[in-house]
């Protein structure tokens, strides 16, 4: 997520990209035309604190609606995701009174489908996140390491049978700066390992994805180039592939 600066009120966000890029080779598509996707609006109190979100389809439909809770002293208490159109209807972030995350409750039709659960350590460092089915079974189990600084830095994901599905490492600057993640993961339908490299410029925002095949080749690789109003937040994201735009983002922010 990137970074925000100053005193942001709303952020307006539009979204463009092109039929079928993310199924194919975009230097394969005919029309290289950018469509309109959909419209995202977020609201933010003058502490920075996010309070709610609305996310429209290119239909004008509201297909996730998002309220967040905090106690007196500022911390998250709870988030609530309404969703349109999706698997299930809604899901619930629970936190402690200290903005640490301690459930993800998804429910379909009212009813609790899943939920994620996550585990802390007795200096209050999270070390193991389950994810378990409405019977209790675990359907997968995400172990993470964090660094001295409290930086996520390393976790492994593994599936209900212990078998280990995908492991992630990131790197800080010394200033606590993301700039680079890599991830590995299996696919699902074949038995070699396959490499996802994220690199960010340090404030959050991602510079550039490289999805690389289990033979070190270079399958794919997006590059993202921003633009930046005064504050330093960026109000203009487009996104290239083999040298095509494939997708653009526009935002329009509102200050305090």
């Amino acid at each position: 997520m990137s970074q925000l600066f100053g005193l942001v009120k709303t952020i307006l966000e539009l979204t463009w990209e092109v039929k079928g890029a993310l199924l194919t080779r975009p230097e394969d598509l005919l029309d290289h035309k950018l469509y309109y996707l959909q419209t995202e609006v977020k609201t933010y109190s003058r502490y920075g604190d996010l309070l709610y979100s609305v996310l429209w389809n290119n239909k004008n439909e509201v297909v996730r609606k998002s309220d967040l809770a905090y106690n007196r002293k500022g911390k998250l208490i709870q988030e609530t995701n309404f969703y349109l159109g999706y698997g299930y209807d809604h899901e619930i972030y629970e936190y402690n009174g200290h903005g640490d995350k301690m459930r993800i409750k998804l429910f379909m039709k009212n009813q609790l489908t899943e939920c994620t659960h996550f585990l802390y350590d007795t200096m209050g460092v999270c070390v193991r996140i389950d994810r378990k089915n409405n019977k209790g079974e675990l359907l997968s189990s995400r172990h993470v390491e964090y660094n001295i600084e409290e930086n996520l830095v390393h976790y492994k994901i593994f599936n209900g049978k212990g078998e280990k599905d995908g492991e992630d490492l990131k790197y800080f600057t010394e200033q606590n700066q993301l700039i680079k993640s890599i991830y590995c993961f299996q696919d699902a339908e074949s038995i070699p390992w396959e490499k996802l490299i994220t690199c960010n410029d340090g404030q959050g925002n991602i510079v550039k994805e490289s999805w690389h095949r289990h033979n070190g080749e270079l399958g794919r690789q997006n590059v993202h180039k921003y633009d930046f109003d005064r504050y330093g937040n960026w109000i203009s994201r487009k996104t290239f592939e083999s040298g095509y735009l494939i997708l653009r983002k526009e935002r329009i922010i509102e200050y305090f």
